[in-house]
């Protein structure tokens, strides 16, 4: 059985290169710490939000920044920040939205009440359209949705619920010639 460090095999740390090395730490010991994860996450993606943070704060090496994590709670709040991923569109992948309509719907309207969680929602305009979507099948009266995310404030913004009138206007072009295409 091979030894392993922060799920990487200890022969193939020689091979990395100090700096995911210590990525590679740094994201381990803020799981081990607090609960989250992002040892799966994009390694370029992490490495350039850290290193922004590390120029930000003027420490001088991610060994440092991962000392300061777990000593100082406000800091690691910041990270998190940092390391959160607000990525969203209303109807982001239709073809989800397609199978819940034809194949979860059927099923769900079978139910007299619905609870539906959205974990990681961002600035809501999934959640929104997941609710749209319960609207014109009949079913939101009887549905109860979550929506959660670590950002707060990008938590505070999904539940503001407010779009621009630009975005509504591409969302309603898209929805209209989705359902054109659907209908032909």
């Amino acid at each position: 059985m091979a030894l392993s460090y922060a799920g990487v095999a200890i022969s193939k740390m020689k091979d990395m290169g100090n700096e995911n090395i210590e990525v590679k730490l740094l994201l381990e010991a803020i799981y081990l710490k607090y609960g989250y994860d992002f040892r799966n996450y994009s390694m370029a993606s992490i490495k350039r939000r850290l290193f922004h943070r590390l120029l930000a704060s003027e420490l001088k090496s991610l060994s440092e920044m991962q000392y300061k994590l777990l000593y100082d709670t406000a800091f690691f709040e910041t990270i998190l920040l940092d390391l959160s991923i607000n990525v969203t569109e209303m109807f982001r992948e239709p073809s989800l939205y397609l199978a819940l309509r034809t194949k979860v719907v059927p099923v769900l309207e079978t139910y007299p009440f619905i609870k539906i969680w959205n974990a990681g929602c961002s600035s809501g305009e999934e959640v929104y359209s997941m609710a749209i979507l319960l609207k014109e099948e009949g079913l939101y009266q009887r549905a109860q949705i979550y929506a959660t995310d670590f950002n707060e404030v990008i938590l505070n913004k999904a539940k503001e619920g407010i779009f621009s009138i630009d975005c509504m206007k591409k969302y309603t072009f898209e929805l209209i010639s989705k359902r054109l295409k659907a209908a032909c």
